[in-house]
């Protein structure tokens, strides 16, 4: 065969060859299917949350519609991707929800009550993957939400680890309105976990057992009638004792004459009133009651006198004196 045939027939197969390899590439192009946009993928995605309204009062009931549009790198709706919902306060119709024909999908929001204490919701949408896991890409929304100032309750009592049946004074001051004390601006309401209650900035009162008690505190504005709760847990203990003291007069003691004994230099911790005071003068007499007694021996002897006092929340305290009685002196 002739030497320029040959390469002309070289150069026509190869291309052919070349031809067809293109050909074939080509093909396969063709036939490939682009991946979902909610798996890995190359493809770009863009998410645009919007409200409407943007702005709601806060009245527990207003709503606002929060619309979702998906769309991919050429401006198509993406159909069918998933996306999780929350709120940062407020109620959402659905957290879940997956887009729809138009790449869209929408949940309702319902603003929070009026005494939550909040003036904007944030709603964050983040996108799911193929295998239902939540991938990176959060977009957020955010509805303004209106409504009167709500207090901030919170109170303080004193002695801060009181025992049963003491006095317990509690302050609501540190309480407050708008930042500055709410003061005479609200009204206060005690609930003080043993079915007692009381009203007043500044209350007192007593615990019967020794436990601990939930102790709520309502707040209320008085110009809106917004109201806030603070719930602290006060622990009671055992009863803070009481001191029986004795005190006896004159200073020399004789058989025969008057001595005198006064229990009123006896302490309460809070200023609780003595409701019973008895004495044992040590003699085999009889007890006597009373805050202030006298008693007559008949000879010259030690006597240990007791008494034992009680307070007006049943704590008692018992407390023993020796005094020595000596013998009238001799006529000269």
């Amino acid at each position: 065969m002739p030497l320029t045939f040959m390469k002309n027939y070289n150069i026509v197969r190869t291309g052919l060859v070349a031809g067809l390899a293109a050909l074939v590439a080509s093909c396969g192009v063709s036939k490939q299917e682009a991946p979902s946009i909610s798996g890995p993928s190359g493809f770009a995605m863009s998410m645009t949350p919007s409200a409407s309204p943007e702005t709601l009062p806060r009245d527990g009931q207003s709503t606002s519609t929060v619309r979702v549009v998906v769309r991919n790198d050429q401006d198509r709706p993406v159909v069918g991707q998933r996306m999780l919902l929350s709120a940062t306060t407020g109620t959402l119709s659905a957290s879940d929800v997956t887009t729809d024909s138009s790449g869209t999908a929408t949940v309702r929001f319902t603003a929070p009550a009026m005494n939550t204490s909040v003036s904007s919701a944030t709603i964050a949408v983040t996108p799911v993957g193929n295998l239902g896991t939540v991938t990176s890409g959060t977009q957020t929304v955010i509805i303004a939400l209106e409504g009167p100032n709500v207090p901030v309750a919170s109170f303080a009592w004193n002695p801060p680890g009181p025992g049963r049946m003491d006095i317990v004074s509690f302050d609501a001051t540190s309480s407050t309105l708008n930042g500055t004390s709410c003061l005479e601006n609200c009204t206060y309401r005690w609930d003080f976990g043993d079915g007692d209650t009381a009203t007043g900035r500044l209350v007192r009162h007593r615990f019967n057992d020794s436990r601990t008690y939930p102790v709520r505190l309502t707040v209320t504005s008085s110009a809106s009638g917004t109201t806030a709760e603070a719930v602290r847990s006060v622990v009671v203990g055992n009863p803070t004792p009481i001191t029986a003291e004795i005190t006896v007069s004159p200073t020399d003691l004789l058989a025969g004459e008057k001595v005198y004994f006064d229990a009123n230099s006896s302490r309460t911790p809070d200023g609780a009133q003595l409701v019973g005071c008895v004495w044992d003068f040590g003699d085999g007499s009889a007890v006597e009651s009373g805050a202030k007694v006298f008693h007559v021996y008949s000879k010259s002897h030690a006597y240990t006198v007791r008494l034992t006092i009680t307070d007006e929340t049943g704590r008692t305290a018992t407390i023993t004196r020796t005094i020595t009685i000596a013998d009238l002196p001799k006529s000269p």
